[in-house]
């Protein structure tokens, strides 16, 4: 999350927005691809965690907050929540 890092410490804005294509079901949490286009970035994320009951939106505002080492009440999914398309926001 070298991008979202870097986007996050040039912020000049309390937050920055981003978009994540979730992969769930699967066989470990991993972070697949990250793409800086144009200060739009887009993370592909799997996880294990199911689709059922908001678990997958939990596992992933945990796993993005473990990885850039920061408290999960700053991570909040602003659309797409049934969805595998979100938008996420991260309070800088």
């Amino acid at each position: 999350m070298n991008h979202l890092r870097t986007l996050i410490n040039q912020s000049n804005s309390s937050q920055i927005t981003f978009k994540v294509h979730l992969i769930p079901n699967s066989k470990k949490n991993e972070l697949i691809s990250e793409e800086l286009i144009d200060d739009h970035l887009n993370l592909k994320i799997k996880l294990t965690a199911v689709p059922e009951n908001n678990k997958a939106n939990k596992e992933l505002i945990k796993f993005i907050a473990k990885s850039l080492k920061i408290a999960p009440s700053k991570i909040q999914i602003i659309s797409g929540h049934t969805q595998r398309h979100k938008l996420l926001s991260i309070q800088v």
